[in-house]
């Protein structure tokens, strides 16, 4: 019997390289997915932010018609939240529930009628027991220099959203 020996083509690439390639860039997307998925919710986050507003806006304007008594929104600029307090006829104030915004999002200004700006401090948007409510309007900002506004009309109590930085018409 005749031994020939046959040539190794070294052509390719073992298993254990490809074990540690997969292995390398499995760790870089590890790493870098949440960065890109932060950086991409933020404009999502302010966006839901804004509607959650208008949300409290509406309501409280509607409990407000449905109770018979006023109803006051209260934004604290510094702190970034936002509360409903809730009068009787003793003139007792109870605090109804408090939201923290998101620490990516923040209420860059609150603008009231004749275009008085608000860019500290606290807020108070006070709603009648007779549906009427200061023209006023918010803006929301996030860490990237996007800005939604919040439009409110006084008799209808229509909340407007508009996706920048909006003045009065």
């Amino acid at each position: 019997m005749s031994m020939k020996r046959v040539k190794q083509n070294k052509k390719g690439y073992t298993l254990a390289e490809l074990i540690m390639v997969l292995i390398i860039l499995s760790t870089v997307i590890f790493i870098v997915t949440p960065k890109v998925g932060d950086f991409l919710m933020s404009n999502v986050r302010l966006k839901t932010t804004a509607r959650k507003i208008a949300a409290v806006v509406r309501h409280t304007r509607n409990e407000a018609l449905a109770s018979g008594t006023q109803k006051k929104l209260v934004f604290d600029i510094e702190k970034n939240i936002y509360w409903v307090e809730d009068s009787n006829e003793n003139k007792i104030k109870k605090t109804l529930y408090v939201t923290r915004l998101h620490e990516d999002i923040n209420v860059h200004d609150v603008v009231l009628e004749k275009n008085k700006k608000i860019t500290s401090g606290k807020v108070n948007i006070i709603f009648s027991p007779k549906g009427y409510n200061r023209k006023w309007m918010m803006h929301l900002g996030n860490k990237k220099d996007e800005f939604v506004t919040l439009l409110i009309k006084p008799l209808t109590g229509i909340v407007q959203i508009e996706e920048s930085y909006v003045d009065w018409r």
